[in-house]
């Protein structure tokens, strides 16, 4: 089940980009790379991430995810319209 608008008003729309691609681990160069922000960015909101959950790795923020459903998250703007998902 995939979730386009998670129930969680803790984060911003961006963090929640981040959180999606922390959540596939990818590095934060590869996350620069796919949200067009600089390194620096990228780690500033990586650890306003962290401390907004009380987390202090990775994994904590995985963790974090699967507990509140944000593992079934996907950003809007990497679906096309028209595409169908089965499962």
């Amino acid at each position: 089940m995939l979730t386009l608008n998670p129930r969680v008003d803790v984060f911003t729309e961006k963090e929640l980009d981040i959180i999606f691609y922390a959540f596939q681990k990818l590095s934060t160069k590869d996350i620069v790379i796919e949200l067009c922000l600089s390194y620096r960015t990228i780690e500033n909101r990586l650890q306003r991430i962290d401390d907004k959950i009380k987390v202090n790795s990775l994994e904590g923020l995985i963790e974090h995810c699967h507990t509140t459903g944000l593992n079934h998250y996907v950003p809007k703007n990497l679906l096309r319209q028209g595409v169908k998902f089965f499962w």
